[in-house]
């Protein structure tokens, strides 16, 4: 299975974004108090759509220009480094990091961040390979499918690729 980022997933993510910003281009439309207009811009910015596109340009850092291969015996990354082979074998665990809405598998989601959430695969060797929601919307499920290793899950608040 070939997995890469298309433009659809980012439209697909970015989606939230919509309300907020017609919203904003609405008030601005209408007139009224400046004050107001700018009170609204402020709260949207800051709990929408800042937030929102940090987190989504920290998984696109780690997810441009790449192409995962999930294969029967390994995973491919052919990326702007190389081409990098890592084998059944060589995986120790799988670590998929999420908010606290996804860990619990909630439907109902406060802020359009806690759609996102990303797997790190831990090599034997010490190395970390970060395959974010970006490459698909269950890229956790399609790792257990595919592999019978050690899988974790932890909680983070804002689940942005650190290394």
């Amino acid at each position: 299975m070939v997995l890469k980022v298309s433009t659809w997933k980012h439209i697909e993510k970015l989606w939230t974004l919509v309300f907020p910003c017609l919203l904003i281009l609405y008030l601005l439309f209408i007139g009224g108090s400046e004050l107001y207009i700018l009170l609204t811009i402020v709260i949207l910015g800051f709990t929408l759509i800042f937030p929102l596109l940090f987190i989504h340009f920290n998984h696109y850092r780690y997810s441009k220009r790449r192409i995962v291969e999930l294969l029967d015996n390994m995973i491919k990354v052919e990326g702007e480094n190389g081409v990098v082979i890592i084998d059944l074998e060589d995986i120790s665990s799988i670590t998929t990091y999420m908010s606290g809405v996804r860990y619990a598998n909630l439907s109902l989601q406060t802020f359009p961040t806690e759609e996102y959430y990303y797997c790190r695969i831990n090599t034997k060797g010490g190395e970390s390979i970060y395959l974010s929601c970006l490459f698909s919307e269950n890229i956790d499920e399609l790792l257990k499918e595919r592999f019978n290793v050690t899988f974790f899950k932890e909680k983070k608040y804002y689940p942005t690729i650190n290394e």
